[in-house]
């Protein structure tokens, strides 16, 4: 047998191994189902009931202006542990002016008997906002910022409102062109991909 053959018999049981292995996953991990939700629909999340109140478009001052619990908060932190932390917010209201933010106001509830703790499972920090030529977790700075005391723990019966904010960064998409594509707020992407469908006016 040449060279050629035996080269030949290889690339054939490559492909044949790659094709096996290519319908094996498909088999185990089929595509994901999808479901759509609007403003104001509950659903469950990892045994929570989540309500996506609300959405607004804000350029960073106006975000600012709607949210000065932000510079008061980088005004009141002190040097030491959270050095960093007040950096990052400095940066923040020292940013670029063009930048663009979707707000998202949540009501969550814990209906159960037992504390439910997203950090054992998925955060609301792996939320993902989908903007077609551009995707972005929430701001983590902001989330802290924002919102008094954990977003991720909440004991039998107790219920939070909470803000979570979405970096557009300055050239990606007008105020306009947002509203004319909406956007996506996508809290899981396997075995079923959830999101929440904006429609801005």
């Amino acid at each position: 047998m040449n060279y050629k053959k035996i080269i030949s018999v290889i690339l054939l049981v490559l492909i044949s191994a790659y094709i096996y292995q290519v319908v094996q996953l498909n088999q185990n991990y089929p595509n994901a189902s999808i479901k759509k939700y609007k403003l104001g629909d509950t659903v469950i999340y990892h045994g929570l009931e989540v309500t996506l109140e609300s959405a607004k478009i804000l350029k960073r001052s106006d975000f600012l202006d709607t949210y000065p619990k932000i510079e008061e908060q980088y005004e009141d932190i002190s040097q030491g542990d959270e050095e960093f932390y007040k950096f990052l917010l400095k940066e923040f209201i020292q940013g670029e002016a063009d930048t663009q933010y979707i707000s998202c106001e949540i009501k969550i509830s814990n209906p159960t008997d037992e504390e439910i703790d997203l950090q054992k499972q998925d955060s609301l920090r792996l939320w993902k906002m989908d903007l077609k030529v551009i995707d972005n977790n929430p701001s983590l700075e902001l989330i802290h910022a924002l919102n008094d005391g954990s977003v991720d723990s909440y004991k039998p019966g107790e219920e939070k409102e909470i803000i979570v904010p979405f970096e557009i960064p300055k050239g990606y998409l007008k105020q306009d062109d947002i509203k004319k594509y909406g956007a996506k707020i996508i809290y899981s992407l396997y075995p079923t991909k959830n999101y929440y469908q904006l429609n801005f006016k």
